[in-house]
């Protein structure tokens, strides 16, 4: 009982009382309210992004460590993060998913 007593305090210090206290020295500091917007949803994103699970599928070919092919396997919580980034979820899932590889120039130069 102590220890969901402390909880609760906790959270009643670091709620929306401490939102709004955050909010406000952000704001002293000179960030917007957009600006103060863009971090919220960068932060939400990253937490979000933290329960997003991956998957490769049930064959031992679909493992990406063996090149095969990675994808979330909650879409809708991929979306979400998306949304707070302000990309789509096609995207963030390209950039998270697949390897890009870029080789440099191999053509020989004119003199």
């Amino acid at each position: 009982a102590a220890a969901a007593a402390t909880a609760t305090a906790t959270g009643e210090r670091y709620g929306a009382a401490g939102f709004g206290e955050v909010s406000g020295l952000l704001s002293e500091m000179g960030l917007g309210a957009e600006g103060r917007r863009q971090l919220w949803a960068v932060l939400a994103a990253v937490l979000l992004l933290g329960e997003v699970r991956f998957g490769g599928g049930d064959s031992p070919s679909a493992d990406p460590r063996e090149g095969g092919q990675a994808f979330p396997e909650d879409p809708a919580r991929l979306a979400e993060v998306a949304s707070l980034l302000g990309t789509s979820a096609e995207e963030l899932e390209g950039a998270l998913c697949r390897r890009r590889l870029v080789a440099p120039c191999s053509g020989s130069r004119r003199r």
